[in-house]
């Protein structure tokens, strides 16, 4: 492979969903789907992309969930100016390489206690942009994460083989077993 990440190996084996008059590209159809809706129903482009980013949070929860973090650029045509915003959790200030060395680690443990977990930040960067940009309320941008969560979807080969990839961390706790592998074992698509 060309450097690529073995993230970007996986089609995702589904239909592009097709629009005119606007575009939403986001990694899973459902989600871009949920964005064209809030597109087709008179939101803004900050609608189309919070509800295809709160559904990505549900289909393809494992890489874009409501526990992580958000960065955004967006034109704001009134002052002519760029917003960026930088809705990133902090690590704990407790959290530094000394610390980690003490313990006997040369690098940050990915889990447990002395991880550097970050207070995650997509709801906070949500609201920002929404405040400023929003036209639809927060109900119908949450609608088709709601009916995935709630009604299923398919499942994609990538989420199939992240799970099997960390099955032995996911058995650890019964809520995670129960939730990603309820027959005991990985999940095929």
């Amino acid at each position: 492979m060309s450097g690529r990440s073995e993230a970007y190996v996986y089609a995702t084996g589904r239909p592009v969903t097709m629009a005119t008059r606007g575009m939403v590209a986001t990694p899973h159809y459902l989600a871009s789907t949920a964005g064209l809706t809030a597109l087709q129903l008179g939101g803004s482009a900050v609608d189309a992309c919070i509800a295809a980013n709160a559904t990505l949070s549900v289909v393809l929860g494992h890489m874009a969930g409501l526990g992580g973090d958000l960065f955004a650029q967006v034109w704001d045509p009134s002052s002519q100016h760029v917003l960026a915003i930088n809705a990133s959790g902090r690590a704990g200030r407790e959290a530094h390489i000394d610390l980690y060395r003490e313990k006997g680690w040369d690098e940050i443990q990915p889990r447990g206690p002395l991880a550097a977990n970050t207070v995650p930040g997509v709801v906070d960067g949500w609201s920002q942009l929404h405040d400023r940009y929003g036209r639809m309320g927060w109900a119908e941008l949450f609608e088709p994460a709601i009916h995935h969560a709630s009604e299923g979807y398919p499942i994609s080969q990538r989420l199939c083989d992240f799970i099997g990839k960390h099955a032995d961390t996911l058995k650890q706790y019964d809520t995670t077993a129960q939730a990603f592998m309820p027959d005991g074992r990985p999940p095929q698509a």
